[in-house]
């Protein structure tokens, strides 16, 4: 049983809620993801309060941009270069990439780095081979997350080799899909899970453009962790009274301004009503944690719990 873990980044990682107007309508999505109820903000008014709230914590970000479908947002090129001339930030959009070549040769440089999510419900595969391919001409590190369900494991499977006829050798990776914060994969689909990167990337390129740190996790026995999915595959993404570095190192920001976990665990701050920022760890509340990203963060258990 580990009873702490440590991330060996030193970036601070922020995921900000854009909105969740969507143009696709995956049956595993989050619960309120794709409903477009939250429209898109005022840009000049999120721009001020996001940059104050990275200058309070003065490191490098990671700021990693999510939907709803993110490249929806008309304001979104203008908003990414507002946050880069203020801040030293690199800056990751999550997407679809359902739109037009057109649209991602004009803006695609706007964005560090891609991760295209590649959805059997809704996707048309060739449309992102042909988005990933011109990313990678551009020199944007990319790569596409195929969303593996167990209940349509085969032709999510068959949409990973697809993916391989691409012009452009660069990284394929195999997601998780969770419901509740819980697999129901078989043990032979869990096989195929156990190792989610499912092309390596041509390395000249990828070492030329990689903007992303890989996952590096230190366990209490020594046990050094490179697997984003290691903790829910393992059932052992239970944190409950621990200690966690949510809203030291990792945060997600919600289309009202609130900081807190992907997991809905407030961290009490808001950064447009709030001038000053309390910097510290929190205790876990939730029973199961959701997030790989905030599954492998800093924590550790208190002792007698």
């Amino acid at each position: 049983m580990i009873s702490s873990i440590k991330n060996l980044s030193t970036e601070l990682s922020i995921e900000l809620e854009l909105g969740n107007v969507c143009n696709f309508k995956c049956s595993y999505c989050f619960p309120g993801a794709n409903t477009g109820d939250k429209l898109w903000p005022n840009v000049d008014r999120l721009s001020t309060a996001l940059i104050r709230y990275l200058q309070t914590h003065n490191r490098k970000t990671r700021l990693y941009l999510v939907g709803g479908e993110t490249t929806l947002w008309k304001d979104l090129p203008e908003f990414c270069k507002t946050i880069k001339s203020a801040h030293d930030v690199i800056i990751t959009i999550s997407t679809n990439a359902s739109k037009s070549l057109r649209w991602w040769n004009q803006y695609g440089d706007c964005f560090d780095a891609v991760h295209i999510s590649l959805h059997a419900e809704e996707s048309n595969v060739d449309h992102i081979i042909k988005v990933a391919d011109l990313l990678y001409e551009k020199e944007i590190e990319t790569n596409v997350d195929v969303l593996i369900s167990p209940d349509n494991f085969d032709e999510c499977v068959k949409l990973v080799e697809l993916v391989h006829n691409s012009k452009n050798k660069f990284p394929i990776i195999a997601k998780t899909v969770l419901i509740d914060g819980k697999h129901n994969y078989t043990d032979v689909q869990l096989e195929y899970m156990n190792e989610p990167i499912k092309r390596i990337p041509n390395m000249q390129w990828y070492d030329k453009v990689r903007r992303k740190p890989r996952t590096t996790v230190l366990l209490d026995d020594d046990t050094i962790v490179y697997n984003d999915n290691y903790f829910a595959l393992n059932n052992l993404n239970y944190f409950k009274n621990w200690m966690c570095h949510l809203g030291v190192d990792i945060a997600r920001i919600d289309h009202a301004g609130n900081v807190k976990g992907n997991c809905g665990q407030m961290v009490n701050q808001n950064i447009y009503t709030d001038d000053r920022f309390k910097i510290q760890p929190v205790v876990c509340e939730q029973e199961i944690c959701n997030c790989s990203g905030e599954m492998c963060v800093t924590k550790w258990r208190i002792d007698g719990v």
